[in-house]
């Protein structure tokens, strides 16, 4: 597995001399949106605004393993959460 970041090059290029496969070739990117900027905040705002502050929650618990293996915190989407709960 490889995380999509800004390492992806270099941990590309070793799994490829693991693989015995040309280093030329590429793995794309599936989001070329670079992180940070003022649309993806928009965006992140825009649809983890419609969900309430447990909800966020509960979606963490479900992808723990992913924000465990990479290191990622699930204190922003958090905040960008309702305060009230659901009617």
């Amino acid at each position: 597995m490889l995380e999509l970041g800004p390492s992806l090059d270099s941990e590309q290029s070793w799994l490829f001399s693991q693989l015995g496969l040309n280093a030329s070739e590429s793995l794309g990117r599936t989001n070329p949106t670079v992180t940070g900027h003022p649309q993806e905040e928009e965006t992140k705002w825009k649809y983890f605004g419609q969900l309430t502050r447990k909800e966020i929650y509960d979606l963490y618990l479900l992808y723990k393993m992913d924000h465990d293996l990479f290191g990622y915190s699930p204190d922003e989407y958090i905040e960008m959460g309702r305060k009230e709960e659901r009617p």
